[in-house]
């Protein structure tokens, strides 16, 4: 998003997404927030425009139908794929996403790309980086891309 979609290129990409967050049709959740307000190394553009959105955020990670989802996804994770790939997945916002959409029938808007797994002969494992849509598919969870979400929520980009 810091990259592709920068506000001086798509400025209204911004602003009809941040009114699709405060009418509800569009959640950002927690974990999501906390991932770019709380790890950013400085409080760029992206960081100022989440915090403008701090009072929309779904609480998911305090929802127990999510958590009861999200320690299914962890332990799917945790006996399917190696060390420390799936710490560092465990560790972050897509397992939260994904136990969410899981749950409450939503679509994952990712810019990551599903990859072909290659299974660890020594450990009948899959290595290799833990990836949001091969996570989401196992659980039927939808992800498209954000230019397919542009089409379909009618944002305009300029």
């Amino acid at each position: 998003y810091r990259t592709y979609y920068q506000p001086d290129i798509a400025p209204h990409f911004w602003k009809n997404l941040k009114t699709l967050i405060l009418t509800g049709q569009v959640k950002l959740i927690d974990s999501v927030y906390e991932e770019i307000v709380s790890k950013a190394k400085t409080e760029d553009w992206l960081v100022k425009w989440m915090k403008s959105l701090k009072n929309s955020v779904v609480k998911a990670s305090q929802d127990y139908k999510v958590i009861n989802t999200f320690e299914k996804i962890a332990q799917f994770v945790n006996k399917t794929y190696t060390s420390p790939h799936k710490n560092i997945f465990l560790n972050g916002a897509d397992p939260w996403l994904i136990a969410y959409a899981k749950v409450y029938n939503y679509t994952i808007v990712s810019m990551e790309v599903f990859k072909n797994e290659e299974i660890d002969p020594k450990t009948g494992l899959i290595k290799g980086k833990v990836k949001l849509p091969n996570v989401a598919q196992h659980f039927k969870v939808k992800v498209i891309k954000v230019y397919e979400a542009v089409k379909i929520l009618k944002i305009q980009l300029g």
